[in-house]
């Protein structure tokens, strides 16, 4: 298996939380047999939103499919939906150049069947800024002058489909 520093960052917030003891971050290969690869302590008892982060520093390859089980203090639980990931496929996102100065270009493969959100993170997992794109979109330039020299991660998210790329400015 390739070596990679790429990684995926999963985000999710509550909106009030009862004996919410703690969740865990599962990860599967086929969306059915699923393995813990972390765990984030809960709120307790919270009647403000809450905001939660897990990065998972060891994705496989291809699709990853992820959920959360949410455990109470007495045991009980449940999962959220299932979300996929795909990660690292070869030539789904193209970014270029790189190390970029002003303007990242992104190419896909396939043009987008639906529209889409593009998202880019710092790598401690911050959105710095988002966007739409319509469906049928194959390509868009994205202006990252201001940004810091640093590695950044480009999410594109179209329905349940995830793709990720890091890059460099």
């Amino acid at each position: 298996m390739k070596k990679t520093n790429l990684v995926v960052n999963i985000s999710f917030s509550t909106s009030l939380e009862r004996s919410n003891a703690h969740f865990l971050i599962q990860r599967s290969p086929d969306a059915t047999r699923f393995t813990e690869i972390g765990r984030v302590t809960g709120a307790g008892d919270s009647d403000v939103p809450q905001h939660y982060t897990f990065t998972d520093e060891h994705p496989a390859q291809g699709l990853n499919f992820y959920r959360l089980q949410q455990v109470d203090f007495n045991g009980e639980f449940s999962y959220s939906p299932v979300v996929s990931v795909l990660f690292g496929k070869a030539g789904d996102i193209r970014l270029s150049p790189m190390p970029v100065n002003e303007r990242l270009q992104v190419s896909l493969d396939t043009p987008l069947a639906d529209e889409a959100r593009w998202e880019l993170f710092d790598m401690a997992g911050r959105l710095l800024r988002s966007g739409t794109l319509e469906a049928e979109t194959a390509g868009f330039d994205l202006d990252v002058a201001s940004l810091t020299e640093g590695s950044y991660v480009l999410r594109l998210v179209s329905g349940q489909q995830v793709m990720t790329k890091q890059f460099q400015k």
